[in-house]
């Protein structure tokens, strides 16, 4: 997945050493004062023409907007197919996500920027334990993993003290979600591994606020705090129960839909300016 990542970033990268220098919007579009050292008295928040590439890292806590029932099919009853639960939380299936990434912004403006984000993200699974109607159930999941990519654009405001810079953002992308697989057990007993969530491509994109503090001419600390909508997670919608005597006569397993996927991340990270 890294290597994903990885390959991301260097595309991005390319815009940067591809992308027609300062000289050639002429008339001196790109030129900077040489007072303006220190981003103060009339030079705006972002260097304009500049570019600026970013490393970040921080958490994602996330929940599903709903959770559809998980149905259960016993032949032998009457009626057959029937749903005793429903899919189960975020939480109880996953660890609070951890993500890391980084960016290539350019700036049109001394107060706007544009950027191309890669990101990957990733949550340890857990075991659930919960009662089903008849069944005591034990599920453990595999970890929930996401990279993609995103383009947005933000808005800088003026300075503060010459070196604190709140913004505002938005950004929209296209993410991949791997696949996520449960090992079943009833009363105890082990009854098999199979996919609960298939793995796909969704939309995704969100809002952020945050502030760049600059630490040198160059080279800045950034915080930002974001409210990310996903295309939910695409469920199994029938697992087949390869021996139905070790679960009491259950034949399939219909995993509900779980909407979509709200994340709050919160990073951190060091962005160079050129």
């Amino acid at each position: 997945m890294f290597k994903r990542i990885f390959q991301l970033l260097f595309l991005a990268s390319l815009l940067f050493f591809l992308a027609p220098k300062a000289d050639a919007w002429g008339d001196n579009y790109c030129d900077l004062e040489s007072d303006c050292c220190d981003y103060c008295d009339d030079c705006g928040p972002l260097r304009r023409c500049g570019w600026s590439v970013q490393i970040k890292g921080g958490v994602a806590p996330s929940h599903y907007t709903s959770r559809g029932p998980v149905w259960l099919t016993v032949p032998a009853l009457t009626p057959a197919v029937f749903t005793v639960s429903d899919t189960a939380h975020f939480y109880n299936q996953f660890h609070t996500p951890w993500e890391v990434g980084g960016e290539i912004a350019w700036n049109p403006s001394e107060n706007v920027q544009f950027f191309l984000e890669g990101l990957y993200q990733r949550g340890s699974g857990k075991t659930y334990d919960f009662t089903a109607g008849a069944f005591i159930v034990s599920e453990v999941t595999t970890p929930y993993e996401t990279w993609g990519g995103y383009v947005g654009a933000r808005y800088y405001f003026d300075r503060i003290f010459c070196r604190l810079s709140p913004f505002v953002g938005f950004k929209a992308g296209i993410l991949h979600q791997s696949r996520v697989d449960y090992s079943l057990s009833l009363f105890g007993v082990f009854i098999q591994t199979s996919p609960y969530y298939k793995e796909q491509w969704v939309p995704s994109a969100g809002a952020q606020i945050g502030f760049d503090w600059l630490l040198t001419r160059c080279l800045s600390f950034v915080f930002t705090a974001e409210a990310v909508v996903t295309q939910g997670l695409k469920n199994n919608r029938n697992n087949v129960i390869e021996d139905p005597t070790l679960t009491g006569g259950l034949t399939n397993v219909n995993i509900g839909e779980t909407g979509k996927i709200v994340s709050f991340p919160v990073t951190f990270g060091l962005r160079y300016n050129f």
